[in-house]
């Protein structure tokens, strides 16, 4: 135990001083301070290059860009797990019902990777546009009712944004604002979600993980519950859809799901179903020697869907809660944005191609995201095999973590006013910066799945809202935002009013 306790300590690095048992646990998972930020502060104190514990997890903190790129793009064959509640369990387990693209590792991953990237290209982002489209102006009617008040705009971007992925990804037909049956789910997982007791054992004695999980969903305890509940009513959708496609009279009812006016997410995963897949983990992992076998277990077209509806929920509504507040304190930033919409669709819903020449809104959104990396506990890689990155030697099993929040708002990065909103950051091509310096969607092969959905979800919802208001201060808008979230970090509310422009 305390050569475990002074594992970094006997290594050179520096970092907090350790318990025994907990490590930095007591200090790092404290839910009244969000654990990312608790980075930056021992970055601070630390420097560029530190250690602590998570219970047995071996955790090597960093804001060396250069060793960030070898661990998240040349190395990600060697780093390619993921930092996961204990939990989970085993993501290496064909049985594992929670296994999805966002936690899977080697083989396993690449296979769900590789059949999952297809939904978002090109073609399916510019048929979901127009369902898109008609959630942006659903919820404008909502907006309308409140123009001129204060409110907190938050849950109606919550709103939003489980009604775009309840549409195009699991089988919703029209619009159900405040009466999204997905939605009380989804708010269960993130905002109520914090490390149990369960987790914490986890963390400490990782050889009690199985039967943690076991007693944790056989008595459905905290997040066990959440997940459980949201995994049951995702596996019903998919049994319903299966039986309705095994049907023939159904499928020709079903005609109206016309690809080219249309995608549904269930469908596509069901088109890839196979009751025997084989266990590819058994071989080595390489990212450039793979056979990809393009089908997907049953319970791995549920937790397909299981990902898609949690990652296409929150972070999206994060993201746009955080830009709205920005937009309220930078009305200069917000006006040009309107001229940009005025300039490119003035009388017309943005096509895809318009989405495109949206520059300064793009440089907007990116900047905003700068300020607020909302997913940046996801910046981990936990290393599959013993290496040497510049000198620096790296066991098995030890995490890779990026302090995000430091270097985003880094004045050598960023410049002296690297903590204020300046999109024009982001349009000038001259400046060259390094590719680990803006992590909101992480890097290498394992960049956020979801991207380009989201880019095109936060656009079309901008345009559409600043086309009809401006956004405004008011009374409540805080100088700085109250943060929390242990997932994502998310703002406690975004107060803000929206006035008509016309």
């Amino acid at each position: 135990m305390s050569k475990l306790k002074n594992y970094w300590k006997f290594r050179g690095i520096p970092g907090p001083p350790t318990t025994y048992i907990l490590g930095n646990l007591h200090e790092h998972l404290n839910i009244k301070r969000v654990n990312v930020l608790q980075l930056k502060d021992w970055t601070k104190k630390y420097g560029k290059l530190y250690g602590m514990l998570e219970g047995e997890r071996k955790m090597l903190i960093t804001t060396d860009l250069d060793l960030l790129y070898e661990v998240f793009v040349k190395k990600s064959d060697i780093f390619h797990g993921r930092r996961l509640t204990p939990l989970l369990g085993n993501v290496d387990d064909y049985s594992n019902f929670l296994v999805n693209v966002f936690n899977a590792r080697g083989n396993r991953w690449k296979r769900l990777r590789t059949l999952a990237n297809p939904i978002f290209n090109v073609v399916t982002l510019k048929t979901i546009l127009p369902t898109v489209q008609d959630s942006v102006n659903e919820c404008l009617k909502y907006i309308e009712e409140k123009e001129g008040k204060p409110i907190n705009a938050y849950p109606f971007f919550q709103e939003f944004t489980i009604d775009v992925i309840s549409r195009i990804a699991l089988g919703q037909t029209s619009s159900a604002y405040f009466n999204n049956e997905y939605l009380d789910i989804v708010r269960d997982v993130f905002e109520k979600r914090r490390e149990t007791f369960g987790e914490l054992l986890g963390f400490i004695f990782p050889f009690f993980v199985p039967i943690l999980k076991s007693v944790a969903f056989y008595f459905q305890l905290s997040t066990a519950k959440y997940f459980t509940k949201a995994y049951g009513k995702l596996n019903k959708a998919v049994r319903e859809r299966k039986m309705l496609r095994e049907s023939a009279s159904a499928l020709k009812d079903m005609e109206f799901l016309d690809e080219k006016q249309r995608i549904d997410f269930i469908d596509l995963f069901l088109d890839l179903e196979t009751s025997n897949i084989k266990e590819e983990n058994a071989q080595p992992f390489d990212k450039t020697k793979i056979k990809i076998e393009k089908k997907l277990s049953t319970y791995e077209v549920v937790a397909m869907c299981f990902v898609f509806l949690l990652a296409g929920y929150d972070t999206t509504a994060t993201s746009i809660g955080y830009f709205v507040y920005l937009l309220a304190k930078n009305p200069e930033a917000q006006k040009k944005i309107q001229e940009e919409i005025d300039s490119i669709c003035p009388n017309h819903e943005p096509t895809y191609e318009d989405l495109q020449k949206f520059k300064y809104l793009e440089a907007a959104i990116k900047e905003s995201l700068r300020l607020y990396p909302l997913a940046a506990r996801a910046a981990s890689r936990q290393c599959m095999e013993t290496t040497t990155i510049n000198g620096l030697k790296i066991e098995k099993d030890v995490y890779v973590t990026a302090d995000v929040f430091t270097i985003h708002y880094s004045k050598e990065i960023w410049g002296k006013d690297s903590e204020e909103f300046k999109p024009e950051r982001f349009l000038n091509i001259d400046e060259k910066r390094h590719p680990m310096s803006w992590l909101p969607f992480g890097a290498g092969p394992r960049i956020c799945l979801g991207m380009r959905l989201a880019y095109m979800e936060e656009k079309a919802f901008i345009i559409g809202l600043l086309k009809k208001f401006n956004i405004q201060k008011t009374a409540n808008t805080p100088e700085n935002l109250q943060l929390f979230g242990a997932l994502v970090v998310a703002p406690e509310s975004v107060d803000v009013k929206f006035v008509q422009r016309f």
